[in-house]
């Protein structure tokens, strides 16, 4: 793993740098906001990301690579403002091509960025009766009238110690969650779904997407390489590299898995855990089609893949479990 600061504050940046970012989320956005008001100094060239590029924010947007082809050397130093369960694999990939002068943003000026987003009205919390729609780990780009996104991405909003206990029972008329509940402990993934069966009304929906892990154990069997990977090779030494990755560690442990997956559900998992939280009427479902029709509609993709409305992600569609459970 390449040698790297962590940095609590952006005063610990040297005086006139020029600063590349890597990661172009949320806090890459706020950090550049930040930027501009706390250290006009720093001039900020472009970003990088592992699998966009084009324009972003007003800036290039270049892949990791094109920093040692095409010999782009006008910047100083390289903050990593990606989320804590990528960044092994960023630094171990920086270390591959022979960059240095890497910082990474510590957790705690990841935290400041969530609180100062609430703080702006970026994002609000004074959660409203009439809003009865719930997306759980929507991403930090998902936005739509009438539906609440519980995510970390949006004001810092934790679901495994927050769960929804600001809503009353019998109150949510639907909720939907994709790629969410497997970066779950398996403990706290039960209590958060035992919660959703509290606030649902009565026969109201609960649709979940996850990695599925019939599929990928199938696709392991098959050689199916290009699934196991999804052009994401240079993190992965091996099919069965994937699959552990995919899988993570039920110990919180992450000892493989650098995408922070805790668990690798498949149908019956899955199935047992809603059984188990109360839920009755349980069915596997297909993409884009659901018992409600709202539900139904596909989401929409930006052009640096972000979801940023609408529900089932065309872009993993290939390797996912739909459910539904109705209260």
């Amino acid at each position: 793993m390449t040698d790297f600061k962590l940095i609590e504050s952006l005063d610990e940046i040297p005086l006139n740098a020029r600063l590349c970012l890597y990661g172009a989320g949320g806090f890459c956005q706020h950090l550049l906001k930040r930027l501009s008001v706390d250290r006009p100094d720093i001039k900020v060239p472009f970003l990088v990301d592992s699998f966009k590029t084009g324009k972003i924010f007003g800036l290039d947007l270049v892949k990791p690579q094109s920093l040692v082809e095409e010999k782009k050397h006008d910047y100083d130093f390289i903050l990593i403002t990606a989320g804590r369960v990528s960044r092994s694999a960023i630094l171990s990939m920086l270390k591959s091509l022979g960059i240095k002068n890497v910082m990474v943003g510590s957790d705690n000026l990841q935290s400041q960025s969530s609180i100062l987003n609430t703080l702006e009205g970026r994002f609000e919390f004074n959660f409203s009766k009439d809003i009865v729609k719930l997306n759980l780990g929507g991403g930090s780009h998902w936005r739509r009238t009438g539906w609440y996104n519980l995510d970390f991405g949006q004001g810092g909003y934790d679901l495994s110690t927050n769960f929804l206990s600001p809503f009353s029972d019998n109150s949510i008329e639907k909720i939907y969650t994709s790629h969410t509940l497997e970066h779950l402990r398996p403990d706290k993934c039960y209590l958060l779904i035992k919660d959703c069966y509290r606030v649902l009304k009565k026969k109201a929906i609960f649709r979940i997407t996850v990695p599925d892990c019939e599929i990928f154990i199938r696709a392991f069997y098959n050689g199916e390489n290009e699934l196991l990977f999804k052009g994401q090779q240079q993190y992965f030494d091996s099919p069965i590299d994937q699959i552990q990755h995919m899988g993570g560690n039920p110990d919180g442990l992450h000892l493989k898995s650098k995408i922070g997956h805790y668990f690798f559900w498949d149908k019956y998992t899955l199935s047992w855990l809603l059984i188990m939280a109360g839920f009755r009427k349980i069915s596997v479902v297909n993409f884009g089609e659901s018992a409600d029709p709202e539900m139904c509609e596909i989401g929409v993709i930006d052009e640096f893949g972000h979801l940023i409305d609408g529900f089932d992600n065309p872009g993993v569609s290939r390797e996912s479990l739909y459910l539904e459970a109705q209260k």
